[in-house]
């Protein structure tokens, strides 16, 4: 006698297996665009606040954080002062194959020296408009031609990276909700 396994459905079985991909695939792109406006609204409300007080939230290169479907996703602000920085970032969501990477980040160039540090080279200001510059300092006006401003090293924030950090188990989350709709469809049960 043999003893064996008789596999009945297996029509149903791939069907199910192939609502499972296109499944993953829509899931996938949804939840990375509700992670994606997550991180860009708490990045600027978290690291980006001006004398306004927090704000409601185009990438570029400049800074920027990737978070992949596997879940790859950061408290230090930037004292943003006129909201630039602040309402340029933004966010986008790529789909590639059945992964979705989502990018947040600005083409600002200073918010780049901001998160990753940098040395600012010395330099003369000379008026553009004016004869002479005229500005405050040690509480006495001052007069001059022109200004000499020392470099300086500007110290690593990391404001998207800790950003990153602080949100990964909020980011697993909802990531976590594609893997539970694709388990449910690929056992034939309704999204």
């Amino acid at each position: 006698m043999l003893i064996g396994l008789e596999i009945r459905g297996l029509k149903e079985v791939v069907q199910n297996i192939q609502r499972g991909r296109e499944a993953m695939r829509r899931e996938n792109l949804k939840n990375m665009k509700k992670v994606v406006a997550y991180m860009e609204r708490e990045i600027k409300v978290n690291r980006f606040s001006g004398p306004r007080g927090p704000d409601r939230l185009g990438v570029g290169q400049a800074a920027r954080l990737v978070v992949t479907r596997t879940g790859t996703v950061g408290r230090q602000t930037a004292g943003a002062k006129g909201g630039r920085a602040r309402a340029s970032i933004t966010g986008r969501v790529e789909l590639r194959g059945n992964e979705a990477i989502g990018f947040v980040g600005t083409p600002v160039k200073y918010v780049g020296a901001h998160e990753r540090g940098a040395t600012i080279p010395a330099r003369i200001i000379v008026p553009v408009r004016k004869r002479a510059l005229a500005f405050v300092s040690h509480g006495s006006a001052v007069v001059v031609k022109w200004a000499h401003r020392p470099a300086f090293r500007l110290p690593a924030r990391h404001m998207f990276e800790n950003e990153r950090k602080k949100q990964q188990p909020t980011v697993e989350r909802f990531l976590g909700d594609t893997a539970r709709t694709v388990t449910r469809v690929s056992n034939g049960e309704p999204a």
